[in-house]
């Protein structure tokens, strides 16, 4: 992950923005579950509190969410704004005071702010499987390799049944890891 941190000199308020990229296998498999696993992290075991319901966020090329979460012993709030755009979460962060401060630039910031535009327009939603397989039995040894060392962070499930049948058809018995990597597709 990378961060970087914003700030406004005239009022001192300050924003970080994480950019992460996910695996080049990730994918979404169920946004709803998603999303709310993301919040969950913010809210620090019940810690903090969840302030109203996340909205949702859209533009071009991006989608995501916006929430506020509070400590139940203080005034100020932390406001995020997450947002998926091709293989990147994107992750604003700020904290507000609630007693009637004036944040304006911190809501510019999170109204201007855009995900960088990619050539490679990426679903996080479809299912990168097909992908795998492709990549684990490719003639290149480098994507190959690649593939072979993601192989414990897929995610097969009930779709991926059927592909990791024929996987398992297409392993060469006398390779060296061939024991190796038929326990990391079942496991």
């Amino acid at each position: 992950a990378r961060y970087g941190v914003f700030g406004s000199d005239t009022t001192g308020e300050m924003i970080m923005v994480k950019v992460q990229e996910y695996p080049k296998y990730f994918h979404i498999r169920d946004s709803a579950k998603y999303w709310k696993n993301e919040v969950d992290d913010f809210l620090n075991n019940g810690d903090m509190l969840l302030m109203g319901k996340p909205k949702q966020v859209k533009g071009d090329g991006y989608y995501g969410i916006e929430f506020a979460v509070k400590d139940t012993g203080s005034v100020r709030i932390q406001k995020h704004r997450l947002l998926v755009s091709n293989n990147r979460q994107y992750s604003l962060s700020a904290q507000l005071d609630t007693m009637g401060m004036n944040n304006t630039f911190i809501t510019g910031f999170f109204e201007s702010f855009k995900p960088t535009e990619c050539k490679q327009v990426r679903n996080m939603k479809e299912n990168r499987l097909k992908l795998f397989f492709d990549d684990l039995f490719s003639n290149d040894s480098a994507t190959r390799q690649q593939a072979y060392q993601s192989l414990s962070s897929v995610y097969f499930g009930y779709e991926g049944v059927a592909q990791l049948d024929e996987a398992f058809r297409k392993l060469n018995r006398n390779h060296k890891d061939y024991v190796e990597t038929k326990l990391k597709m079942i496991a």
